[in-house]
């Protein structure tokens, strides 16, 4: 090869998920008694994460870097109900994704909203989800997931979790 690619997050996800697709197509190599294919299969699989270590590495030094960044929140805010998993904010937090929502809602368990302030960022958006979750008292659903816009209106957020 005579360039050096530089691979986008999108690149790298596909790349990382092509990898995946052919570990289950060497293990069913395997599976079949297919050997000698299976094995050639493993060898190649080897020289894709021997290739892709670096970008594997900036990835997880990444996650981490995020991760901290959103303790360091947590702690400064005082969120004790809830866990971030939106990564994708990772640096935005003061961003305003949704300017228009006014109320965020909770279904999976009980309809309840939390009021919103005018143009809420990430952090304002975690704080709502943060006093939704407390008010559920004992959920395992402590992973803020998402939001998406309800059917209904532009101004109604709807909450969604993981455990």
């Amino acid at each position: 090869m005579n360039v050096s690619p530089t691979l986008s997050k999108d690149e790298f996800k596909e790349v990382h998920n092509a990898k995946c697709e052919f570990h289950q197509v060497q293990q069913a190599l395997e599976e079949l008694g297919i050997v000698k294919l299976a094995e050639r299969m493993r060898k190649a699989l080897q020289l894709m994460q021997h290739g892709l270590a670096s970008a594997y590495k900036q990835d997880d030094e990444a996650f981490v870097k995020a991760n901290d960044d959103f303790t360091r929140i947590r702690q400064a805010e005082g969120f004790t109900s809830s866990r971030w998993s939106i990564y994708e904010t990772a640096g935005k937090m003061g961003e305003v994704p949704y300017p228009k929502a006014k109320l965020l809602v909770y279904d999976q368990y009980a309809t309840i909203g939390v009021p919103l302030p005018v143009r809420p960022t990430w952090v304002d958006l975690w704080r709502a989800a943060d006093s939704l979750i407390q008010k559920l008292e004992g959920t395992n659903y402590v992973f803020i997931e998402g939001f998406t816009p309800t059917t209904s209106s532009e101004e109604t957020l709807s909450l969604h979790t993981g455990s």
